[in-house]
């Protein structure tokens, strides 16, 4: 499953932040575990103006990983969503 988040991150670089979100959602059709897809679709709605959206994802990963070396940089990106 990670190569749909792969996908979204490059889809995230190029400016496309809907699709991103997309292939995030697939990967977590596919792959409820697959925690970094929630991360990424946060970004993405995030960068698309989906600020709500963007912190229930941030927040569930922060639930789900809270160890992770990534959870940090969730945690700031919850707080720019919730700006």
């Amino acid at each position: 499953m990670s190569a749909w988040e792969t996908r979204a991150r490059v889809r995230l670089a190029l400016g496309n932040p809907r699709e991103a979100v997309r292939d995030c959602t697939k990967c977590r059709a596919l792959d409820k575990g697959y925690t970094r897809a929630l991360l990424t679709r946060g970004l993405g709605r995030l960068e698309a103006g989906e600020r709500a959206e963007a912190a229930k994802d941030f927040e569930e990963f922060i639930r789900r990983a809270p160890e992770s070396a990534l959870a940090e940089y969730a945690r700031q990106k919850l707080e720019e969503a919730r700006r």
